[in-house]
């Protein structure tokens, strides 16, 4: 249970703070508009779909062992820092226009994936998670509650489904390296002499 509960409070962590770097270096680049604070239900959101993906890929994978790739901390590590290095070309690389960032970041979000993962459902996860985000992101930017600058894709930047898939495989991989049977029982164990050498 413990171990659960760690799970989970790593991968919702991670997406609250993850969101709102992302957030706050849009509008230093000018992407998004200038606001006095984050908004509160940014770093909640981005960290109850991090739980989710996280969650529900590690179930995936572990029920029904789809081939993929293994689920090592370096390979965490390795997807973490490609998508920190997307996010930040998705806010700083020179391109002349969106449809060649957007191109360009499709590719990287892609290649992320075959890196990260290689499996059909999380293939699958990620689309789901760009195309719900993007309508998401859309009728927040049509209500006013985000405002993107120069959109090119009705109220948003082209690029920002690449971004999401991206995440959502980064959530997946933290997910399935949390969730692992190995990993759970190293922390049933751990607990578990904790408790000996409290109770001795």
């Amino acid at each position: 249970m413990a171990a659960t509960v760690m799970a989970l409070a790593i991968l919702f962590v991670s997406g609250s703070i993850i969101s709102v770097a992302l957030h706050l270096l849009h509008i230093e680049a000018g992407i998004q508009a200038a606001q006095l604070e984050v908004p509160a239900w940014l770093p909640l959101l981005c960290g109850m779909v991090s739980v989710l993906i996280g969650s529900v890929t590690a179930h995936i994978h572990n029920h029904y062992r789809f081939n993929s790739v293994e689920s090592e901390w370096e390979n965490v590590i390795r997807c973490s820092i490609g998508f920190l290095g997307l996010c930040i070309g998705s806010a700083k690389l020179p391109f002349e226009n969106n449809v060649e960032l957007s191109c360009s970041l499709a590719g990287a979000a892609v290649a992320l994936w075959w890196i990260a993962d290689r499996s059909f459902p999380s293939f699958a996860l990620g689309l789901c998670i760009a195309l719900v985000g993007t309508i998401t992101v859309q009728w927040l930017a049509y209500n006013e509650v985000l405002e993107y600058t120069k959109p090119d894709f009705f109220y948003v930047r082209s690029w920002l489904p690449c971004v999401l898939f991206a995440g959502s495989v980064t959530a997946g991989a933290l997910g399935r390296r949390l969730f692992t049977p190995a990993q759970m029982e190293e922390h049933r164990d751990s607990s578990s002499k904790r408790i000996l050498t409290t109770a001795s």
